[in-house]
């Protein structure tokens, strides 16, 4: 929901800032570009740490995004937060499948996957069309990011709650 709607509004939320048109264009190039370095590197990550702390970490560095995104105050900001929120955001695209192997096992892996990838696709399109709403409401971003990132806490402290995945279990399935 939060990674979405923070996607689909960056450009709305850095000309709020009164960044040009161009520059917030060619930070999401480059906020898309870090996502597909960040799925290589989480991937990798995911080989040789928990899963549990490569996806909070994931979700770690998007709201280190988020909150350089409300605190925006010259190109070099944006920048760095086009580089972290990207890096982040790659991650998550490629850690989902395997924690949801590691936590679960494999015999009901395609149908837990679908079912959360029809929560995620629910939680996208609500995300970025709430974040519109409240945009209209206040006028600005800023309650929509702090949001967001009420949103990431809360997904970071589940991951981190959870109990110990089922590895030895999952490759016996």
């Amino acid at each position: 929901m939060a990674q979405m709607a923070v996607l689909q509004h960056q450009v709305a939320i850095m000309a709020e800032k009164e960044i040009s048109y161009g520059l917030a264009a060619a930070a999401l190039g480059l906020t898309s570009g870090m996502g597909g370095i960040g799925k290589f590197c989480f991937g990798k990550m995911a080989d040789l740490f928990p899963i549990r702390w490569v996806v909070t970490s994931s979700y770690l560095l998007q709201c280190l995004g988020i909150f350089i995104l409300l605190n925006v105050g010259s190109n070099l900001t944006i920048w760095i937060y086009a580089m972290i929120f990207g890096f982040g955001m790659g991650g998550i695209l490629v850690l989902q499948p395997l924690a949801v192997g590691q936590f679960f096992g494999l015999k009901s892996f395609s149908v837990l996957l679908g079912i959360i990838s029809l929560g995620q696709s629910c939680g996208a399109a609500i995300g970025a069309y709430s974040a519109g709403l409240i945009y209209d409401h206040y006028h600005q971003y800023h309650p929509a990011l702090i949001t967001f990132l009420i949103i990431y806490s809360l997904a970071m402290t589940s991951i981190l709650i959870t109990g110990k995945p089922m590895m030895k279990r999952c490759l016996n399935d």
